[in-house]
């Protein structure tokens, strides 16, 4: 278990004062917990949560694409890619058909 980062405690403290809703003795162990849960990302997971108004601390979001944009694929949904475009490709050479790819 990692240690706990006392400065992104003490600020996570800070803005629950702040906004009136301070962490309560019965619960401080709970959120201390959680909070070493995220390691190195302890801070990064404060910033987060302070940022958006959060009463609670939560994992860090991962960034979604833009509308219309398309996730990167990963390495095996490339490579299942370059394998079903070569088996396409063997199956025109051999009736004389030719395919074309564009390169994303």
């Amino acid at each position: 278990m990692h240690e706990l980062d006392t400065d992104a405690w003490d600020r996570w403290v800070s803005y629950r004062k702040a906004i009136r809703k301070p962490i309560k003795p019965a619960s401080e162990q709970a959120a201390q917990l959680k909070l070493r849960q995220y390691g190195e990302h302890q801070s990064a997971v404060v910033d987060q949560s302070i940022s958006n108004g959060y009463q609670g601390l939560f994992g860090l979001k991962v960034a979604k694409p833009a509308p219309g944009e398309r996730p990167a694929k990963t390495s095996a949904q490339q490579a299942k890619d370059d394998a079903d475009f070569a088996a396409a490709n063997d199956r025109a050479i051999v009736t004389g058909k030719q395919i074309g790819r564009a390169h994303v």
